[in-house]
């Protein structure tokens, strides 16, 4: 579930800002993640980000 995944992404991140390094695919993640939880996708696994690529 995305709710799962998120904060174990904002951990890694913050981890690894602290430490001065960029993870730009978790970042990635991170902020399509938060786009799938603004369309209400929430409780939805990693599949949900399909629905961000096929939207017509």
């Amino acid at each position: 579930m995305i709710n799962g995944s998120f904060p174990d992404i904002s951990i890694a991140i913050n981890t690894a800002q602290k430490m001065g390094l960029r993870i730009p695919g978790l970042e990635l993640a991170k902020s399509l993640y938060l786009e799938l939880v603004s369309m209400g996708e929430e409780n939805s696994g990693t599949q949900a980000l399909y629905k961000l690529y096929n939207q017509d």
